[in-house]
């Protein structure tokens, strides 16, 4: 019995996500693709269109499992534990999942082009968690200043994280992330009063 287009497609991201956990994003190219699912050059191009469009996807679902551990693990006491959490839970993530961290982050430093919606949406979804327990700390702020400061945090940490993974100071990860939220924070805390 043949498979269905669906079936097919959803085969080839997860042997191909199998790959690139195992052997790296560096051994993502559409013939070892093949080679591992099983599928032609030509059948992988059929569903993709191209590698970029496999790439982004398997970047969505890397997404969607941060969102997915980062909104689970919202339980400390109070706003500032919350935001510490958020950044123990990211770098646990990273620690966990490098080479699909590697394969994130390098696709982001290659953009060239305009970020499908749907991706957007992903990255926002993230930032907006780390964005609720902002507001709620720095509560005087307006809503502009207080996703502006949630951006920043956010994207400071993705660079900071990605640049020692790239690195190999996976011991530096959390030590330098952690430094720089929280004087970020005592500096925000203390303009606000």
């Amino acid at each position: 019995m043949s498979k269905s287009k669906k079936n097919i497609y959803k085969d080839i991201i997860n042997k191909g996500r199998k790959l690139i956990v195992t052997k790296g994003s560096s051994e993502l190219t559409a013939r070892k693709l093949a080679k591992e699912t099983g599928y032609s050059v030509g059948t992988i191009y059929n569903n993709f269109d191209n590698l970029d469009n496999y790439i982004t996807i398997q970047n969505m679902q890397t997404l969607e499992e941060l969102y997915d551990i980062l909104n689970k693990n919202k339980q400390s006491k109070n706003n500032f534990e919350k935001i510490n959490c958020f950044l123990d839970t990211y770098i646990t993530f990273i620690e966990n999942n490098k080479n699909l961290w590697e394969l994130l982050f390098n696709f982001h430093n290659k953009l060239d082009r305009k970020i499908k919606f749907s991706y957007k949406k992903r990255i926002y979804n993230i930032y907006n968690i780390l964005a609720e327990d902002i507001c709620t700390l720095l509560k005087n702020k307006s809503s502009k200043s207080l996703r502006k400061t949630s951006f920043i945090i956010a994207t400071s940490i993705f660079t900071n994280s990605s640049f020692l993974l790239q690195n190999n100071k996976i011991d530096d990860l959390n030590k330098n992330n952690k430094y720089l939220l929280n004087t970020y924070l005592a500096g925000l805390i203390a303009i606000k009063k």
